[in-house]
């Protein structure tokens, strides 16, 4: 497949092969090792394709200076980049655990489900009710991320109460929780407020299929900390 893979040793290919996984957007357990593996020359490739060794081999490598990886005409920061699937499943998974001790100290039940992205399951033992909890953890300053969408996705994708999480770089946080049909709203008041900002450029103009959505924290002040809105009360 790509012929400067030949001399490298096995840590090296395992961090290759995570920088290109991420490159394309491929999560290591998600895709088809054994087609990959063809153009590994049979050095140990499945082995090194599951994720937990390719983890592995990313904690295990000495820290070396930043080194440029050029695969055609991408350049590949492997020292910044390497680690980033992991550190970024942590650091969602740190957000989840925060919503955890607070729905605890409120005297709820939580637990995460067993999904590669686990959500919440949180039960009110006062009174029986239930909920599951969308959990979304971003440290940008202005906006959290959610994707592209039509509008009739946007209106019947989100039916679970979520959380969103703000991370400071000092470790503090902040909840903003909102019902469900606080979502679509949030996302269409950010979408038109961002035509408003742009309208005299362009080339940044875009019909809302067409353009990544998310929720701009600046509309979320006025949810923070409403618990409330899980439904559990």
């Amino acid at each position: 497949m790509w012929p400067e893979t030949i001399k490298m040793s096995n840590a090296q290919l395992a961090s290759y092969i995570t920088d290109q996984l991420e490159r394309l957007g491929i999560a290591p357990m998600h895709f088809n090792a054994g087609l990959w593996a063809l153009g590994w020359y049979g050095r140990g490739a499945m082995e090194l394709l599951l994720e937990r060794r390719i983890s592995a081999a990313s904690r295990n490598k000495p820290q070396q200076k930043q080194q440029e990886l050029t695969f055609k005409t991408t350049t590949i920061s492997k020292s910044t980049r390497l680690r980033t699937t992991s550190e970024k499943r942590q650091f969602e998974l740190d957000g989840k655990y925060a919503v955890l001790e607070q729905l605890k100290s409120m005297g709820h039940v939580g637990s995460l489900t067993l999904d590669y992205h686990p959500r919440i399951v949180a039960y009110n033992p006062k009174n029986g009710k239930r909920t599951t909890i969308w959990v979304k953890t971003t440290k940008d300053k202005t906006l959290f991320p959610i994707g592209k969408m039509t509008r009739e996705q946007m209106r019947t994708r989100f039916t679970v109460p979520a959380v969103f999480v703000r991370v400071y770089d000092d470790g503090t946080k902040r909840f903003y929780v909102l019902a469900p049909n606080d979502i679509p709203y949030l996302i269409e008041k950010g979408y038109d407020w961002w035509l408003k900002e742009v309208s005299h450029r362009k080339e940044f103009l875009a019909p809302f299929e067409e353009q990544s959505q998310g929720i701009l924290i600046r509309f979320l002040h006025d949810y923070e900390n409403q618990w409330k809105k899980l439904g559990l009360d």
